[in-house]
């Protein structure tokens, strides 16, 4: 009975440094979902808001990449990229808010410092948001991509 109980408190002892750690699946699940919000908002300085909090410095001032394709319906596809700055972030938050500003969160997968959150729109297309945190705390949004996919 004593090597068990011992062999309990061992490991309890010894698992209390997991406990104690912070939860980053949680700031960054939180995170995601304070990201759907900010879409649902026509709010241009709300987003700003939600940038200055959620995004790490670097992603701020970084230029941001755009592709956009388009597929006809002979299947030809059109390819357009385009570089933005800090300003026309709010440009993507605003199309966002057009696009999933009635969405509904479908699904959040966090794996390790990367959340997939998936919002579904009562017209069929679906957005796959992956946003990629800083290895350590705080987990800032440091990198993101966006798939929209709709339905004909």
């Amino acid at each position: 009975m004593k090597k068990t109980l011992l062999l309990a408190l061992t490991l309890i002892w010894a698992s209390a440094p997991v406990f104690s750690q912070p939860d980053n699946a949680k700031i960054l699940e939180q995170r995601a979902k304070d990201f759907h919000t900010a879409i649902t908002k026509n709010d241009k300085d709300g987003w700003r808001k939600f940038m200055n909090e959620n995004f790490t410095k670097a992603l701020i001032e970084r230029p941001m990449r755009a592709q956009v394709s388009t597929s006809e319906n002979d299947g030809a596809a059109t390819t357009t990229n385009s570089e933005t700055r800090v300003e026309e972030k709010l440009t993507m938050f605003e199309r966002l808010h057009e696009d999933f500003g009635k969405s509904k969160i479908s699904s959040i997968t966090v794996t390790a410092n990367k959340v997939v959150m998936k919002l579904q729109t009562t017209s069929g297309m679906q957005g796959i948001f992956s946003l990629e945190a800083e290895p350590k705390s705080p987990w800032q949004i440091d990198k993101m991509g966006i798939e929209v996919e709709a339905q004909n």
